[in-house]
């Protein structure tokens, strides 16, 4: 597994914070949980380093076993692309490195699906948006 990934973007949209990356697929509805070593993952994932790239990083920063991160990595990037998550990335598509906070210490990456929403996230307006955006402005009468 050495393709590179990146966000399948606009149906999935993320937020980070402290511990967690919550991440929403606006396509059916379901959103998700990434927690441990699954939000440096998501992060470097994203930016579109390979698989090995990530597990290699954070088995460095942590001296966690290579093996066992690289197979939590890719078990990992298996549950993002099964849910769309991720996608592949275009060989002709640069990765975009940045900076990514690496734990210290290695903890096993944490993925929950929830789906108690969808019904909600599906009939919301945003869902309607195209290059005009949301809300839009009645035209003015004169």
């Amino acid at each position: 597994m050495s393709s590179r990934h990146r966000v399948n973007a606009p149906d999935v949209t993320h937020e980070s914070f402290d511990t967690e990356v919550l991440v929403i697929n606006l396509r059916n509805g379901s959103y998700y949980s990434l927690r441990e070593s699954a939000v440096p993952m998501w992060h470097l994932l994203a930016q579109g380093l390979e698989v090995t790239e990530v597990a290699a990083k954070i088995a460095q920063a942590t001296s966690a076993s290579p093996e066992q991160v690289l197979a939590d990595v890719q078990s990992l990037v298996t549950d993002l692309t099964k849910q769309s998550l991720l996608v592949e990335r275009p060989a002709s598509e640069a990765p975009q490195p940045a900076e990514v906070a690496l734990p210290s210490a290695y903890a096993k990456p944490v993925f929950d699906l929830y789906t108690d929403m969808q019904q909600l996230l599906m009939i919301d307006p945003i869902h309607e948006v195209d290059v005009t955006g949301w809300p839009v402005k009645p035209p003015t009468q004169s």
